[in-house]
C-alpha cells in the first residue's frame, strides 16, 4: 500500500492543487512589542515601525531602504494612524532564561496600532510598491525538527514554541500558515525521518488529504552549539526552489525560509499599476439573477490586477464587461484561479470573439 501511495507521490509532490484561498485579516493593522520604559503615544518610534510592518503586508515588499516615499512616510507615520491601543500576552522564555528563572512565561506589552486604509493605499501608489490583495494562498508546512533528543513534525501540538514562532513569522508577511495533523494517517505515510535523510517522494501522497495551495517543506537539525543546518522546498507557479541554510539560530532559520516563500508568492501576485493601462473585453456566463451581477461586478472591481470593471452588454444569464488592468494579463488570470469564484471557457460558436470567456461558479455565492 505505501508503494502505491508514493507512487502516487511522484506525481503529487510540490503540485500547486487548486484550492480556495484565504483571506487575511488586519492587513492594515500591526502589532508592536513595546519595551519596557520606551514611549508608547503617537510619537513613538514604535507607530514608523508598525506602518513598515503594514507595508511589507500589503505590498510583498521586505526592504525599503531605498524608497524615498517610505521612509518620508515612517518619518511621520502619525499621520497614517486610525486608532491605536495596547493589551499584554504571555510570552515563552527561551530555554536559557527558564533554566535561570525557573519561570515558563513572562507578561509583555503590546501596542496594536489601526492604519488608515486610504492614505496608506495612496503612499503604496505614490511610492511605485506593488500591492497584494487580502486573498493569499494557503501554505500548508511540513518541517521535520531534529533536536537530537527525538525526530518530530513541527506541529502546535508537538513542538509548541517552534509553531507559534513561524505563525509570527508568517503573519509579518501575511502568509496563512497551516500545519499537518501528524496523526496516525499521515505516520502511516510519513515520518520526520524521510524529510531529514532528503527523501521527499512521500509528501505529495501525505498532503493529498489537506486543501492548501502551497506546500512547503523543511528539515532541520539543531547542534549542540544551538546552529540550525538543514533546507527548505516548495513550488510558486510551476518553479521549484530549493535551498539549504545554516542559521545561527531558530529564528534565523525560520525567518530564512518563511521570507524567501513570501517573496516568491508576492512577485507572481502583488501588482505593480502600469501607467500603460491594457484593456480587454471579458464575456462571463452563467448569471441567473440581479443580486449575481451585482456580486460579479463588486468581484471583479475588487481584484488587485484591475483598475476599473465596467459593465457593456447584458443578455439573459451573460454580462460582457470592460476591463482595464493596471497589472499584467498573467496576474489577473492568477488571481481569478486562486479565488475559483470563475472558470476559463472555451469560446465556441461565437458570431464574436471575447479577449477572455469565463463561467461564473455558483459555489461563490454560498
Amino acid at each position: 500500500m505505501k508503494f502505491l501511495l508514493r507512487a502516487l507521490a511522484c506525481c503529487l509532490i510540490f503540485s500547486q492543487s487548486v484550492f480556495a484561498a484565504s483571506k487575511v485579516e488586519g492587513l492594515f493593522e500591526a502589532e508592536v512589542l513595546v519595551p519596557e520604559g520606551s514611549s508608547s503615544d503617537l510619537n513613538s518610534p514604535l507607530i514608523a515601525e508598525a506602518l513598515r510592518r503594514v507595508l511589507i503586508k500589503a505590498t510583498g515588499v521586505n526592504e525599503f531602504s531605498d524608497n524615498d516615499e517610505v521612509l518620508d512616510a515612517l518619518s511621520q507615520a502619525r499621520s497614517y494612524v486610525r486608532e491605536f491601543g495596547f493589551h499584554s500576552i504571555d510570552v515563552p522564555f527561551n530555554d536559557h532564561l527558564k533554566l535561570q528563572s525557573g519561570v515558563q512565561v513572562t507578561t509583555q506589552r503590546v501596542m496594536r496600532v489601526a492604519f488608515l486604509r486610504g492614505a496608506v493605499l495612496q503612499l503604496i501608489r505614490r511610492s511605485g510598491l506593488p500591492l497584494w490583495s487580502a486573498n493569499r494562498p494557503d501554505v500548508l508546512l511540513w518541517l521535520a525538527f531534529d533536536d537530537y533528543q527525538q525526530q518530530i513534525w513541527v506541529t502546535p501540538e508537538l513542538a509548541t514554541d517552534l509553531a507559534r514562532h513561524i505563525r509570527e513569522i508568517a503573519d509579518q508577511r501575511g502568509i496563512p500558515v497551516n500545519f499537518p495533523l501528524a496523526d496516525i494517517e499521515d505516520d502511516f505515510v510519513i515520518q520526520p525521518k524521510e524529510l531529514l535523510n532528503g527523501d521527499y517522494s512521500s509528501l505529495g501522497a501525505a498532503s493529498a488529504r489537506y486543501s492548501n495551495d502551497v506546500l512547503l517543506a523543511g528539515h532541520a537539525v539543531q547542534t549542540s552549539s544551538g546552529t540550525w543546518i538543514g533546507g527548505w522546498r516548495f513550488n510558486v507557479d510551476g518553479k521549484q526552489s530549493e535551498f539549504q541554510i545554516l542559521g545561527a539560530n531558530k529564528e534565523e532559520f525560520l525567518s530564512l525560509g518563511i521570507n524567501r516563500l513570501a517573496d516568491a508568492l508576492a512577485q507572481k501576485y502583488a501588482v505593480v499599476s502600469d501607467a500603460q493601462h491594457t484593456s480587454l473585453r471579458l464575456r462571463v456566463l452563467g448569471l441567473n439573477d440581479y443580486a449575481q451581477y451585482s456580486q460579479i461586478n463588486s468581484y471583479l472591481n475588487s481584484i488587485t490586477a484591475i483598475e476599473k470593471a465596467n459593465i457593456e452588454i447584458v443578455e439573459g444569464d451573460i454580462v460582457v464587461f470592460r476591463l482595464d488592468l493596471k497589472g499584467s494579463l498573467e496576474q489577473f488570470e492568477n488571481a481569478v484561479l486562486l479565488d475559483q469564484k470563475m472558470r476559463p471557457e472555451a469560446q465556441q460558436n461565437l458570431t464574436q470573439n471575447f479577449d477572455l470567456q469565463y463561467r461564473w461558479m455558483e459555489s461563490a455565492n454560498e
